[in-house]
């Protein structure tokens, strides 16, 4: 069953289940999610699975309908749940929300981790749903004041669209400037070099 996750419903299961999957250097703030919880339903999803009761995975994702682009920002499976399909079950159902919204959506997007050879480990399984790693030089911006840090950006093509780069720049910039506080200039750098 899939439920949407509210401060008051599953919110403190997902961020346990957060906590224990992703490494601090690419792992938000909790006040991050909080932020995004605030922008309007159609624009931020932050979504559940539940088995029995309890929260076995989650996705979440900005939609920005202007420039008709989806950005995914997590997909987490509880560790016991694993190679039960649940992943992408999340997936279709974020694909078929944003275009329900969106019947314009030209693309999705989705950062993801790489190793010292750029590298995704997870780009198996996100070519399962036509995804491609798109050929820019892509930072996620510190999300801690830090450094940014290098990751592969995904891209899966609805509808062909000449303004590809401006809808990605649009909505990381919507992303990381709205939920993460991440200033408009720091931003624009970062785009500067991709």
């Amino acid at each position: 069953m899939f439920v949407n996750i509210t401060k008051s419903t599953f919110f403190d299961e997902a961020m346990a289940l957060y906590g224990e999957t992703f490494p601090i250097n690419i792992r938000e703030p909790e006040q991050v999610f909080l932020n995004s919880m605030s922008l309007s339903d159609e624009r931020y999803h932050f979504v559940g699975m539940v088995i029995a009761d309890k929260l076995v995975g989650f996705i979440t994702f900005h939609l920005e309908k202007q420039y008709h682009i989806g950005f995914i920002i997590y997909l987490v499976v509880h560790p016991d749940y694993r190679g039960r399909n649940i992943a992408a079950k999340l997936m279709n159902y974020a694909e078929e929300r944003m275009s329900s919204i969106d019947t314009d959506l030209e693309s999705i997007m989705l950062e993801c981790e790489q190793d010292e050879n750029r590298n995704s480990p997870l780009e198996p399984f996100y070519k399962k749903f036509d995804y491609h790693k798109y050929p820019i030089y892509y930072m996620q911006p510190g999300l801690r004041d830090d450094q940014p840090v290098p990751m592969n950006l995904f891209v899966k093509t609805i509808k062909d669209s000449r303004q590809r780069f401006l809808a990605i720049t649009q909505i990381y910039t919507a992303k990381y400037h709205e939920a993460n506080g991440i200033s408009l200039t720091k931003l624009q750098d970062y785009i500067s070099t991709m």
